[in-house]
């Protein structure tokens, strides 16, 4: 599974791929600190991304413009993308935007991994009873 999380605060992005390695130490995490390195990213590396999480408040390309960007290229119109930061109006998202989510993000570790663990992982269906 690869990952990408864009955030210009280094410390939320290290945690952020610590909090993944906690779920899964399989998971790829590729960090971005600018919307503009993500697309520069995402426009040549040939492997789609599973999911791409863009923090909202960034300096010169804030969120919402990095993911209409990202919408814009091709290959990456349906991946989902889960716009995260520690504050945001849930009023002001923006609803024509499909596969996106909108998450507060947590400063506790264990919080973190959980939000970020009930999005990315899918439950796995009950076993059928015989």
């Amino acid at each position: 599974m690869l990952i990408i999380n864009v955030d210009d605060d280094a410390d939320d992005r290290e945690m952020f791929c610590e909090a993944l390695r906690a779920i899964d130490e399989l998971i790829s995490c590729v960090q971005h600190d600018s919307g503009q390195k993500a697309l520069e990213f995402l426009r040549s590396h040939p492997e789609t991304p599973d999911f791409i999480f863009v923090d909202i408040n960034m300096p010169k390309m804030n969120g919402y413009e990095c993911v209409y960007a990202i919408r814009s290229i091709d290959h990456l119109q349906h991946v989902p993308i889960v716009m995260f930061s520690t504050a945001f109006n849930p009023h002001l998202q923006h609803p024509e935007e499909k596969n996106v989510t909108f998450v507060a993000k947590s400063s506790r570790f264990n919080e973190l991994v959980e939000s970020i663990k009930a999005l990315i992982l899918v439950p796995s269906p009950p076993a059928e009873r015989s």
